[in-house]
């Protein structure tokens, strides 16, 4: 099995219906994670039922942990400490998912019209994950860790900065899930020589797909920001971009400058320490709402591929300058 791992850390008002229509037809999210709880509880006869019913989950499960025995890999899971500590949070706080479910319906009637290369994979399942990924793309298995979206007022989520909380809701769900289902086609490939603003291109083509196939929410929440941040943002989009100008970091091929400005952390302190999170994403996205308000033409197909990320020319071509 092939896995591509995503970690998701990107508020949003969750509505029913493809542009308002009640025809969209939810998408299910298996709950395996009461699964992962019980397991340990069923009979002989009953685990064999399972094992045949969560074939997907278990084989990720197997392959995850190095194990041959599918009962062997639910048996550690049922005792594990994860779900020890997650698995009634989460059947009290998640009991419903109605409303994701429906969003994704959303995000799968557009799917083809928006990136018909991207097909939503054929079993959607909620589960508790031991590891920091929120969201995990299995060949045509995608698997959303539930232990990852209980709420940012969750008393396990204390230690986090409060961006990171913020995330951590299932409001945010859907987002997260459209992202990594687009990643998996899309994935950022980081050749040789790459620029810190070919991240910056790709993590704003990223935001401008998202904006297309959920077109009712507002920038901020598709990067998941709150209104304060967005405000600051746009107020200093200039200042911003004049200090990474600056710092010399636009065309900087270390890989680490270009994470210091488009992941998740408390601030972009590689520009300001009071500048908002992932400041390097809201200007590669503003670069390219620009590039395409003189090439309306382009496909969202294109910009997420290294011709447009990979390019300085998409800079140039843009004509983006904020101003002072």
């Amino acid at each position: 099995m092939q896995l591509k791992y995503f970690l998701i850390i990107l508020p949003a008002v969750l509505t029913a219906g493809c542009g308002g229509s009640a025809s969209v037809e939810p998408v299910d999210i298996v709950r395996f994670d009461t699964i992962e709880a019980s397991y340990i509880s069923l009979l002989p006869d009953q685990r064999d039922s399972v094992i045949s019913e969560y074939a997907p989950e278990i084989g990720f499960l197997q392959k995850l942990y190095g194990l041959s025995s599918a009962d062997s890999a639910m048996q550690m899971v049922a005792v594990s400490r994860p779900v020890e500590v997650f698995g009634p949070d989460i059947r009290a706080r998640l009991a419903d998912l109605k409303p994701v479910e429906e969003r994704l319906g959303e995000l799968a009637a557009r799917l083809p019209h928006v990136l018909p290369a991207v097909k939503m994979p054929s079993r959607l399942s909620g589960i508790i994950l031991p590891y920091r990924q929120s969201v995990v793309v299995a060949d045509s298995l995608l698997l959303v860790g539930l232990n990852h979206y209980l709420g940012s007022d969750y008393e396990g989520y204390a230690t986090f900065d409060s961006y990171t909380r913020g995330q951590k809701t299932v409001e945010r769900m859907p987002y997260h899930i459209a992202e990594a289902i687009v990643g998996s086609t899309y994935p950022y490939l980081e050749s040789e020589g790459a620029t810190a603003l070919s991240r910056m291109l790709y993590e704003g083509a990223m935001v401008e797909v998202l904006s297309q196939l959920f077109p009712d929410a507002a920038p901020a929440q598709l990067m998941g920001y709150t209104e304060q941040q967005m405000d600051d943002l746009n107020a200093n989009e200039s200042t911003l971009w004049q200090r990474i100008i600056a710092g010399n970091m636009l065309y900087d091929v270390d890989p680490m400058t270009a994470a210091r400005l488009v992941e998740p952390a408390a601030s972009t302190s590689v520009i300001s320490p009071d500048a908002p999170p992932r400041a390097g994403r809201y200007l590669g996205w503003r670069i390219v709402r620009a590039y395409m308000q003189s090439h309306p033409e382009v496909s969202p197909e294109y910009l997420l591929t290294p011709r447009f990320y990979g390019s300085q020319q998409s800079l140039k071509d843009s004509g983006y300058a904020p101003l002072r």
